[in-house]
């Protein structure tokens, strides 16, 4: 193979001098047709076609070896229309999943952020427990004010009244009540909170064709993507990278993702970042932590707690 590539490019008689590598046909037509369909062979290992190959050293011309390189690898990612189809898969525990988000003031969302998705969060509950008024008490559902009831009618002095009733549930069982909806408020907010989490990593991750899956290991939340290795070149860094692994070694494509995750992450004045955006996930932590009450109270959960106050 190596002696018929020789010969392909040996029948090469274009000038090459106004050329650019990084986009023009530096090689013969039947160059790339011969080179592709073995590149096409086995995608996952490219770069180790293209070493054992070892084209670079047989075309003469202005171009360094991983120049020439690069010029294959790019033309057989992007213009190849007989190209397969192949995918690189990867996963972001919560570690990294952090660094994708903004940090605000004193609140340490990167830390929560990491906890939550390791699956081990724990946050100060500091609520107060909620006044037992009207609004609260029509949340109550049937069971249990027929448990508030029974202990209404047990210790009943005179006739019973609906105005009695209200008021022995108020003089009573204002904490039952009240705690129980601040415990379910409590719970709704975290919830909200986590959900603001997942749809921010799902949005700024959008383009690596994802989704949040169980971590066996963390018992949280890891991000699992699945990435077609032609997507590579539509970052402005794919060049780049590229170049500066083939000058060193035959990198594997995976590789070159995370050299492309780590130039666009440090933002060196790229244009435009295409899989990890410059401006990073930012949460509204005046929704969350400074006004309360971010999240709907489930009654379901709130009536379920009362529940357990009530029969303790």
């Amino acid at each position: 193979m190596k002696k018929l590539i020789k010969n392909i490019l040996n029948e090469n008689s274009e000038d090459n001098e106004d050329l650019d590598y990084t986009k023009d046909n530096i090689f013969p037509e039947k160059f790339y047709e011969r080179v592709f369909k073995l590149l096409d062979k086995n995608p996952e290992r490219m770069f180790k076609t293209i070493e054992d190959l070892q084209f670079g050293e047989n075309f003469e011309g202005d171009y360094n070896q991983y120049q020439k390189e690069y010029n294959i690898t790019y033309k057989y990612l992007s213009e190849y229309e007989n190209r397969t189809p192949f995918y690189i898969t990867f996963e972001y525990d919560g570690n990294t999943l952090s660094e994708f988000f903004e940090e605000d003031r004193d609140y340490d969302i990167r830390n929560m952020v990491q906890s939550y998705f390791n699956g081990d969060y724990d946050y100060d509950y500091d609520y107060d427990c909620m006044n037992t008024d009207s609004w609260l008490i029509d949340k109550i559902n049937e069971k249990n004010i027929e448990t508030l009831k029974e202990k209404y009618l047990r210790d009943l002095e005179g006739e019973e009244s609906e105005e009695g009733f209200y008021d022995f549930i108020q003089s009573n069982y204002d904490s039952e009540i009240g705690c129980s909806a601040s415990e379910a408020q409590y719970s709704a907010d975290v919830e909200y909170l986590h959900s603001d989490f997942e749809k921010g990593v799902l949005d700024y991750l959008s383009n690596l064709n994802g989704k949040l899956d169980a971590d066996e290991k963390s018992f949280g939340l890891k991000f699992v993507g699945s990435l077609e290795i032609g997507e590579l070149t539509n970052s402005e860094w794919f060049q780049d990278v590229v170049e500066d692994a083939l000058y060193s070694y035959y990198p594997d494509l995976i590789d070159i993702f995370a050299g492309i995750k780590e130039k666009e992450q440090d933002g060196h004045g790229g244009e435009y970042n295409y899989f990890f955006p410059d401006d990073l996930i930012r949460i509204n932590t005046d929704k969350h932590f400074r006004y309360g009450g971010a999240g709907d109270i489930n009654w379901e959960y709130f009536n379920e707690i009362l529940s357990d106050r009530l029969n303790y």
